[in-house]
């Protein structure tokens, strides 16, 4: 939704999400996680006006590393960004909020970050892509983020510039959304 008054860059808010957690290297490229979230959408929802969709809870998730990268986790040079992994997860509390503004009580989570190198690694494409089923055992959301990522600078390489796409379709509700994106990100 944009704001007609701002004319082409007009932008309304939207969400502002927050998620923080802990994760243990239990056994070689196996990590196990626990991370609690809050998915506060501003405005998102069946009102263009209201606040409508807040959302909070905690998971755990279960990811194997597929990169070498994760062999430098902890020392000078790890690059989590280009860290790749499978994982499978659960919601055991809480709700998120599907496309079309409901709640709903989610359980297994299904995940994969993937990367592509082109030419000398300082170009790649990325994806993550991550399936959510709900308590009832239904399927209900997919999201995709894909893009290219470019890191110009060679003396400075946590500097990355992303041309992307999110899109995240509700399976119950039978609807998608997607956004275009170009993001500047700085790695540490």
């Amino acid at each position: 939704m944009t704001n007609g008054q701002d004319g082409w860059w007009g932008t309304s808010k939207r969400e502002f999400d927050l998620a923080g957690g802990a994760a243990w290297n239990y056994l070689g490229a196996w990590e196990a996680r626990a991370f609690g979230y809050t998915n506060n959408n501003l405005n998102r929802g069946i009102s263009q006006v209201d606040p409508s969709g807040f959302a909070d809870g905690f998971g755990l998730e279960n990811r194997y590393y597929l990169s070498p990268e994760y062999a430098l986790v902890g020392q000078t040079g790890f690059d989590v960004a280009r860290a790749t992994f499978l994982s499978i997860g659960y919601y055991p509390s809480k709700n998120l909020v599907g496309n079309n503004g409901e709640s709903f009580q989610p359980g297994l989570f299904l995940r994969a970050y993937l990367t592509y190198d082109f030419w000398d690694s300082a170009c790649y494409a990325y994806g993550d892509i991550e399936y959510i089923g709900e308590k009832s055992f239904r399927s209900r959301l997919l999201r995709f983020d894909v893009g290219l990522a470019v890191r110009p600078f060679r003396a400075w390489r946590q500097w990355e510039f992303r041309l992307g796409t999110e899109n995240t379709a509700d399976l119950e509700a039978h609807n998608d959304f997607s956004i275009g994106y170009i993001s500047v990100r700085y790695i540490f």
